[in-house]
């Protein structure tokens, strides 16, 4: 089974676009309050840090049935979720591609697949042999043999979201009444309450359902039996790379290309979606294959896509259609109607709508699905990405002799938190209506929108002017994932310096600290509280230390930082260029090995006043190294060391070091 690319030119075998699964005890599912991509996006760090502690599961396409609550079970209802491009359908494909080859789930003599896209195009009440027989035609004199066992069959629903009707398991009349049991196998019922009874075993009970889904339309299934949630995580780091030399069938290719996208935390961030890898590396190609180009490499979204959109108009056979910048503002006609419907799935009727018709052209950021499969009773559409989706419809709104009234749009997106038209504004570029935004108090969430407008407008001008609105940027308790990350990092790079960055509680972890430290010289108050971050999170944060004279605050309390973080904190520290006047480090892990380090390195420093140290494992070993601390850091004038792990003897040796500089003060408890 393969997967063409969209020049056409290249195939892959389905195994090589299958990302791993991660199992949850429950279902993870999303509001309509924000994008999903960007909801995801936020998390996918969280995830990788879960995964590496192994407080979620791996498992692969051969372990879906069986129950995420530790009983064993060979049938029942597992649900994969996962966001547009992740691979959902791929590893549905894959899944039925191995059981045909017999390489997985011997239990089942039949699987029966089916798309929501699919079944959307039956009117009126069916039944599941009817289902059944439309796409499986030479099971008709089989098929009452087939139903003799269930255990032996798996029913595979696809795309949940899609769906065009409402599977309801609380509705109590559908549940008790009569009319809507589908209790045979040629009981005539709506499509819904054939799914649902299947679900509920209470049609064929015992045979076994695989049910997909975007994470959006996962509320319809949380009052039903199901053995096993689960969740397409998309690529972790090595599989990011694994990803791009695959892609090119070239490793050194694939690596000049990975790299260049590793430098960018941008592009980067976009890697762990399968869909935008191939975005990414199609986009790409051209400025590797062809170096030199009078073209910039792209560095943002809007020059990534821009450029997609290019290479299609370059690739166009002008015999395929007239007029393909008519076609396109079309297209992005159709592209806002779905972006104001949330609709990513369109049929013959919108594209008569719109006055579209199939082509090569239009082929380059559509897909057509279907027509090749003999079940299919239309043939539906859809952009190859819902972000390009989104920058088609931003696109036209340029293209087109009369545009909306931009404004409302982003007018729009701070009023309702329904995720509409926040990336659809991200390439809008809305210059005036930024820089009045930022000059007059926001919510944080709103601010980082305004941030990436101003990050995709490429405006230097505009950036100066966001960062010299804003002293404090508090974003507490914002989960910012590296992408957030690094607009943050753009807007303060062109700012002056700001006064106050608060990140305390955001989930930053490794990618998001890496995507930060280049702006850190322009802050004078860093606060990282609570956001998980070890030794290796910090190693890039005390390497920038070394080059920054601003920063003369920096909270790192209730972290996970250990005594080796410290100890590359404290190379830092040593740096006789080193403006940190506060240093707290409540809360870390920290016990007697570190102060050795630390107390060699603040023997030289001449900035450091306050020092919290406090809820630590230090103890009465400790006590050396901390007479060498406090007498040789001629700056110290406040040292807090919270805790009851001192001897009594040691506290009063401690206390008494107050006496021996004017102005000194040594906190040993709160009490």
């Amino acid at each position: 089974m393969m997967v063409h690319t969209l020049q056409g030119s290249q195939t892959f075998p389905t195994s090589d676009r299958y990302t791993d699964l991660i199992v949850i005890s429950s279902a993870t599912k999303l509001t309509l309050e924000e994008h999903e991509l960007l909801a995801r996006g936020k998390e996918h760090e969280r995830l990788q840090q879960d995964q590496i502690k192994k407080e979620l599961e791996k498992i692969q396409i051969d372990q879906l049935f069986r129950s995420s609550f530790g009983k064993s079970s060979r049938s029942g209802t597992s649900v994969v979720s996962g966001v547009a491009g992740i691979g959902k359908s791929t590893m549905v494909q894959k899944l039925v591609h191995d059981w045909a080859a017999g390489e997985i789930y011997p239990q089942f003599q039949f699987v029966f697949h089916f798309r929501f896209r699919d079944l959307n195009v039956i009117d009126g009440r069916t039944s599941l042999k009817a289902m059944v027989l439309d796409s499986y035609p030479y099971l008709h004199t089989e098929l009452k043999h087939v139903w003799e066992v269930p255990e032996n069959l798996l029913f595979i629903f696809d795309g949940l979201d899609e769906f065009k009707d409402t599977i309801d398991f609380t509705d109590i009349k559908r549940n008790t009444e009569a009319q809507y049991h589908c209790f045979e196998t040629d009981c005539m019922c709506e499509v819904s309450d054939i799914v649902r009874c299947l679900i509920q075993q209470k049609l064929l009970q015992g045979c076994s359902v695989l049910v997909t889904s975007r994470p959006t339309a996962l509320e319809s299934l949380d009052k039903a039996e199901v053995n096993l949630w689960a969740e397409i995580l998309g690529f972790l780091a090595d599989e990011r790379k694994n990803y791009f030399r695959r892609f090119f069938g070239n490793e050194k290719l694939g690596d000049d290309v990975f790299k260049y996208v590793e430098e960018s935390d941008i592009m980067y961030t976009m890697c762990f979606n399968p869909s935008d890898c191939g975005i990414l590396c199609t986009t790409l190609e051209p400025f590797f294959k062809e170096p030199g180009g009078v073209r910039p490499i792209p560095r943002s979204i809007t020059q990534l896509f821009s450029n997609y959109i290019y290479n299609i108009f370059k690739r166009h056979d002008r015999h395929d259609v007239d007029n393909p910048r008519e076609v396109l503002l079309r297209a992005g006609e159709l592209a806002y109607e779905g972006v104001s419907n949330r609709n990513i799935v369109f049929n013959g009727d919108h594209f008569h709508r719109h006055r579209l018709e199939p082509s090569k052209f239009i082929s380059g950021f559509m897909k057509e699905i279907l027509e090749r499969d003999a079940s299919a009773k239309s043939t539906v559409y859809t952009f190859q990405h819902l972000t390009i989706q989104e920058f088609v419809a931003a696109l036209a709104q340029y293209l087109t002799p009369v545009r909306r009234n931009l404004l409302e749009y982003i007018d729009f997106v701070h009023r309702n938190n329904d995720g509409r038209f926040e990336i659809y504004v991200r390439f809008l570029w809305l210059k005036g209506k930024v820089a009045a935004e930022v000059r007059t108090p926001t919510p944080k969430d709103k601010l980082l929108n305004i941030f990436y407008y101003v990050f995709e407008s490429e405006d230097a001008e505009l950036a100066q002017i966001a960062g010299r609105s804003v002293d404090i940027m508090d974003f507490s308790r914002l989960t910012l994932n590296p992408l957030d990350s690094a607009v943050l990092s753009h807007v303060i790079q062109h700012s002056e310096d700001i006064q106050e960055l608060v990140l305390n509680g955001c989930c930053l972890h490794a990618e998001g600290i890496k995507s930060l430290v280049s702006a850190l010289p322009r802050v004078k108050v860093l606060r990282l509280q609570d956001n998980g971050l070890t030794a290796a999170c910090i190693e890039n944060l005390a390497s920038s230390l070394n080059a920054n004279r601003s920063l003369t605050e920096l909270d790192l309390s209730d972290n996970q930082l250990g005594d080796l973080g410290v100890s590359q904190l404290s190379e830092a520290l040593r740096n006789p260029d080193c403006m940190i006047q506060k240093l707290a480090l409540y809360t870390n892990h920290l016990t007697d090995i570190c102060l050795e380090g630390l107390a060699s390195a603040l023997s030289t420093n001449r900035s450091l006043t306050e020092l919290e140290l406090g809820r630590n494992s230090f103890t009465d070993q400790s006590f050396p190294d901390l007479l060498h601390l406090i007498q040789n850091c001629k700056s110290l004038k406040d040292i807090r060391l919270e805790g009851k792990r001192f001897s009594s003897l040691v506290r009063k040796h401690l206390k008494s070091l107050v006496e021996s500089r004017a102005g000194l003060r040594v906190t040993l408890s709160t009490d």
